[in-house]
């Protein structure tokens, strides 16, 4: 079964949206247990989808402290599940506030990460 390219590339996202929305209306047990396993295979398609692409292989890295693969992979998508249960469940301003400092760093490595990560359009390299 073949899905279309554009459906097939915003799948994570439409996973993980969609859990967070039933994490929002469900108000029992198996509502958010559905939504954390919704999540969980949102991110994981797309760290697999990621990993797929990466540019730089772990021979090219900086040698130093690593974290283990599944934290290093998944810590970003783990801030954003706290954050949505943050405001999900204890709604004041003190958790927003640590809910949008989560969401942003969570953001911000997802976005470095994604650079890395696609070949970059070079302009101006034409060979003679």
């Amino acid at each position: 079964m073949n899905i279309s390219k554009p459906l097939y590339e915003k799948l994570p996202l439409i996973y993980m949206s969609s859990s967070i929305g039933l994490l929002f209306y469900a108000s029992d047990l198996i509502g958010i247990l559905s939504s954390f396993i919704l999540f969980c295979a949102g991110c994981t398609i797309a760290v697999m989808r990621s990993n797929y692409r990466r540019q730089t292989r772990a021979k090219k890295t900086i040698q130093g402290i690593k974290l283990p693969f599944i934290i290093y992979e998944f810590y970003p998508y783990a801030f954003f599940g706290i954050a949505a249960i943050l405001v999900r469940f204890w709604l004041q301003p003190a958790t927003i506030g640590a809910a949008i400092i989560l969401v942003m760093f969570a953001m911000k490595t997802l976005l470095l990460r994604r650079q890395h990560r696609f070949n970059k359009i070079k302009f101006n390299s034409v060979k003679s």
